[in-house]
């Protein structure tokens, strides 16, 4: 044992090396105490604790021996320097292990900070304030992104739509030699269209080709697909969590602008029957008549049409059955006007179709239509008819409110003639009307 430490010669030298190994014992015992309390080491403070009790035993041990004829023990000596070696090696390994853990924190928090401020970015990039709201304008900002953060990586993005296939490609050497394989990969796109999940293949054509097909809107009359074609890399990994990345935020910006199209469409369509309301219906017909003003011999007529005696049905049917005829009545509206004209319920039972294109003879005939329309079916209340008023777009009427003025008043006097009937305005005597 003495030969695995040096052990001074004389007493005195003895007693001063074992009262330093002591003090050094008794310091680092306290530091590690110290140190392992304000870390909350568990597993130290019960080493430290047994050390601390050893450390109290040898100083007692020592100071019941009377000096200088009874010293500390060479066994005592070698208990305390090697305790003393011992603690300073825990407490040195704690720092360490600590200092490891804070690295090992760094290291886990970097990519994670690192993702975050990636997925804002790709967020701030793909919802720009510029970013058109017409969903049919997202493929090239997510095509635009993906050329950015993967310039390497050529993509593409297909959607069906109404048995019709649209491609948008930045790339165009990639949709010439993707157009070979789009035959081979159509069943692979619709087992990604029916699961709605990402999907990577390899292809075994002999050249081993990799695409990844990910889902980006999948609806029952649409469905956006996208494809990459990534060459073989060691960070294939990364550039397919990036994808994936692109393709999250892209669903979340076509959800996005589904969401606001429907809430703006609800917001120009009346609740009951879901034709135009009032406002939508100016701006739509405005837009119609600049369009119509341009022509050198414009042709657009206006229909004001108003149920006879509507108060009577709802006062003796109530008004649910009051709701269903003006539900009715908005339906048999469409079933006999053209896709571009628009229809209106203007005000309670009052409706406007504005027939773009239509000269008065024309739109008398629509009207005459419609007016029989009503008078013999059998979905509306019993004798439900209806009194029209027409006008027509001239030098005189060359607006909206002034077409509609003008309806109005044939209206009124179609209603005091006796209604069920049709009556043009003064903007409509130039034409030879049945």
């Amino acid at each position: 044992m003495t030969g695995i430490i040096f052990l001074p010669s004389s007493a005195e030298s003895l007693i001063t090396w074992s009262l330093c190994s002591a003090t050094l014992t008794f310091l680092l015992t306290l530091a590690g105490l110290l140190y392992c309390a304000c870390n909350k080491i568990q597993s130290a403070i019960h080493n430290l604790a047994g050390a601390g009790t050893v450390f109290i035993l040898l100083i007692l041990s020592l100071l019941l021996k009377p000096l200088p004829i009874s010293t500390i023990t060479t066994t005592e000596l070698f208990l305390l320097t090697t305790h003393s070696l011992f603690l300073a090696f825990i407490l040195y390994y704690q720092c360490k292990s600590n200092s490891q853990k804070v690295n090992s924190t760094d290291t886990i928090n970097q990519p994670v900070i690192s993702r975050r401020l990636f997925e804002s970015a790709l967020r701030q990039h793909l919802q720009k304030p510029d970013t058109p709201s017409n969903i049919s304008d997202i493929p090239n900002r997510v095509l635009s992104t993906l050329e950015a953060l993967l310039p390497k990586i050529p993509a593409l993005i297909i959607t069906y739509h109404d048995k019709q296939e649209t491609i948008n490609s930045s790339d165009k050497l990639f949709f010439a030699a993707l157009e070979k394989q789009l035959l081979t990969l159509k069943q692979d796109i619709k087992s990604v269209i029916n699961s709605n999940e990402d999907k990577r293949i390899n292809l075994k054509d002999g050249n081993y080709h990799t695409f990844w097909l990910l889902p980006l809107d999948i609806d029952n009359d649409s469905q956006t697909i996208l494809i990459l074609a990534p060459a073989a890399s060691k960070d294939s990994f990364s550039y397919w969590q990036t994808t994936c990345d692109v393709a999250s935020h892209s669903r979340t910006l076509y959800q996005a602008s589904r969401q606001s199209r429907h809430w703006q469409i609800q917001a120009c369509l009346d609740p009951l029957t879901g034709v135009l309301n009032r406002r939508a219906f100016a701006q739509e017909a405005d837009t119609h008549l600049q369009c119509t003003n341009n022509d050198e011999q414009p042709d657009c007529c206006l229909l004001f049409i108003d149920l006879d005696d509507f108060k009577q049905i709802n006062d003796q049917y109530g008004h649910p059955k009051g709701d269903l005829v003006l539900l009715n009545i908005a339906k048999i509206f469409n079933q006999n006007i053209r896709q571009g004209d628009l229809l209106c319920r203007y005000g309670g039972e009052e409706f406007i179709i504005l027939l773009p294109g239509a000269n008065p003879n024309q739109a008398w005939q629509v009207a005459e239509r419609i007016r029989k329309a009503i008078e013999k079916s059998t979905a509306t209340s019993n004798n439900t008819t209806v009194s029209i008023g027409l006008s027509a777009l001239n030098s005189n009427t060359p607006t909206l409110p002034q077409l509609i003025q003008e309806a109005d008043q044939a209206l009124y006097k179609a209603k005091h003639l006796g209604k069920n009937q049709i009556i043009t305005a003064e903007s409509c005597n130039n034409f030879r009307l049945p």
